[in-house]
């Protein structure tokens, strides 16, 4: 189940793909109340520790149990980690028991889209098995 989340114009974008859900700067969570598998992991960056970044509750649900804040893997925390005019994008997918934000990473020329209007039949995501952007249609088993 692909989510809507906030949408942010990059300006100056150095690729031909209009990338519109990025991390300009670090975000700070709010607290939420947990759900029921937990209570926040994190409410900023730091708290995941290396390779992770803090998404917040409202973009990860786990099914039947709720949404919180969770450390997702992170090859990226900000725009400015993907290089001079890069952007940091939040892959968004379905896997198994949990949905919304599952990693951020950088755009890079190698990219097959930018976002979602760029995929005739799917949504855009980044794909760690060819380390870029493409378009997908699948759900992945738990």
């Amino acid at each position: 189940m692909k989510l809507a989340l906030i949408t942010l114009a990059l300006a100056g974008c150095t690729n031909h793909y209009d990338i519109t859900e990025h991390r300009p700067v670090a975000e700070s969570c709010a607290a939420s109340q947990g759900d029921s598998m937990g209570s926040d992991e994190c409410t900023t960056d730091a708290d995941c520790g290396g390779g992770m970044a803090c998404a917040c509750a409202g973009t990860t649900f786990e099914y039947a149990h709720g949404t919180r804040n969770l450390c997702v893997p992170a090859g990226c925390r900000i725009d400015a980690d993907c290089g001079a005019g890069g952007s940091c994008s939040p892959s968004v997918g379905d896997c198994g028991t949990f949905y919304g934000t599952q990693l951020y990473a950088c755009h890079t020329s190698d990219d097959e889209c930018g976002n979602d209007a760029d995929c005739t039949d799917g949504y855009c995501e980044f794909n760690p098995a060819v380390s870029h952007w493409t378009c997908a249609n699948r759900f992945c088993a738990g």
